[in-house]
Order: structure tokens, then C-alpha cells, then sequence
């Protein structure tokens, strides 16, 4: 056991004492009465929040064979109560796996630029992805590994309740729509997923290796911005987001 261990035990055994010392006193002097009973914070349960709960159960998964090579569940990000905006990946890369946050490589930092141009940070928001775990080599998620996260995705979104979704890239657009289609045949367009609208931009890594993609997300972005009442080039009014 290392010191800050032993610390944290002393600590414990410490407060345990301080209580059964109040408990004797007041049996002894019967003083007991209308006294509420002393309680151990370090030995109380905490309570979980559903999302929390949830978050337990997708770091045991074994439901398909992505568990076999991952170093983390890369869970999901963010605002947890009621954000106007969630934003599904396909799944985590090298840099999520090494670490469980979602989109934090160059992708991730081109994708903090693009919610600043619409007058949005993380905090404002929610990140998850289609798949939890990485697939290898950074490949698309098969269909089967597509499947056996569906419904943790549907009952985060079911949890948090985001009032709109940005999916990022076609593997999401796809998999929120039920099409097989190319981002042409993804994008302008406003489907309904769980309840929820959603529109299709460009993954952020798409743009970054070509960046003639800007321009159509930047219009895909001016759709959220107005949408959600949002300022664009990071001046912000009043909207819904807090």
C-alpha cells in the first residue's frame, strides 16, 4: 500500500472512531433521544445518476469483439442535462482510446474551432459516437459491432435529451438514418432520429485532409447556428444554451 493509500485509510479509521466514540457517549449517558444517528460519508454508496449507471455497464461490455483490443471505453462527453446540441462520431481513434474523452487528436482540436465559430464550447454540448470502442487501424465499424452499441447510443440520447444532433461524417449519418448512402445523398436534408432532428456534416478528419469540404460545412454549421439561435464568428446572443 503506498502512502496516499495509507492516508486514506487512516483517515477512514479515524472518522470511524470519532463516530462509535459519540455512539458510546450517548448510549452511556442516554442522551440518545431525538439525536440523529451519526453517519459515515466514507462508507455511504453513492448514488448514481442513470447515465452514470449506464456508464458502469458499458465499461463491462463484451458484446462485440472491439472490447478485445481496447485500452478504454470512450463513452461520451459533456453536458449531461438537456443540451441543445449533440454531436455522434463513428467511434474513437488512437488518441481516444489511449485516454476515454472523445475527439481530442487534430480532429478533435479542428472540431473545437468549428462549434467557436458558432458561438459553442464542450461545455455547451454533448459528444458521443456510433461505436464506444475503437475499431482496429482506425476502419469503419462493421455492421454487427454497429449493433451491439445501438442501444447504449439510444439511451444516452433517451438521458441526456439533446433538442438537436450534428452527426459527423457518413458512417453516423448513415447509421442514424437507416440509409446506405454517400454524403451527398446525407446531407441538407432533416431527419428524425429517436425523437430528435438531426442533420449530416463532414467528419472533421474528412475536412482536414480535403479542405474543399470547408465550405459545405460551414453551411451545415449556419443550419445549427440558426436553428439553435446561435451568433456566428464566436458572438453569442441569447439562446437556450447555458
Amino acid at each position: 500500500m503506498g502512502i496516499k493509500e495509507n492516508r486514506e485509510a487512516n483517515k477512514e479509521l479515524s472518522e470511524l472512531y470519532r463516530v462509535s466514540s459519540i455512539l458510546e457517549d450517548a448510549l452511556a449517558t442516554g442522551e440518545m433521544g431525538n439525536h440523529t444517528t451519526p453517519t459515515l460519508e466514507v462508507f455511504s454508496e453513492k448514488e448514481l445518476s442513470p447515465l452514470d449507471i449506464m456508464k458502469e455497464e458499458v465499461n463491462k461490455c463484451t458484446k462485440c469483439s472491439l472490447y478485445q483490443q481496447r485500452n478504454h471505453v470512450v463513452f461520451g462527453a459533456g453536458k449531461t442535462d438537456s443540451p441543445s446540441l449533440m454531436l455522434i462520431g463513428e467511434g474513437p481513434g488512437y488518441n481516444e482510446d489511449r485516454t476515454g474523452i472523445p475527439f481530442i487528436g487534430k480532429a478533435g482540436q479542428y472540431l473545437d474551432k468549428w462549434l467557436t465559430s458558432i458561438s459553442l464550447t464542450r461545455d455547451d454540448i454533448y459528444i458521443g459516437n456510433i461505436v464506444k470502442c475503437r475499431p482496429p487501424n482506425n476502419r469503419n465499424p462493421y455492421p454487427e459491432e454497429e449493433e451491439a452499441c445501438t442501444g447504449y447510443l439510444i439511451r444516452q440520447i433517451e438521458i441526456i435529451k439533446p433538442k438537436y444532433i450534428l452527426c459527423l461524417g457518413k458512417v453516423a449519418g448513415n447509421a442514424l438514418s437507416g440509409e446506405q448512402t454517400n454524403m451527398a445523398g446525407l446531407r441538407n436534408k432533416e431527419r428524425i432520429y429517436h425523437g430528435v432532428p438531426f442533420i449530416v456534416t463532414f467528419h472533421p478528419a474528412a475536412v482536414l485532409r480535403n479542405p474543399s469540404y470547408r465550405k459545405d460545412v460551414w453551411s451545415d454549421l449556419q443550419v445549427i447556428a440558426k436553428t439553435l439561435n446561435l451568433e456566428v464568428n464566436g458572438r453569442k446572443k441569447k439562446s437556450e444554451i447555458r
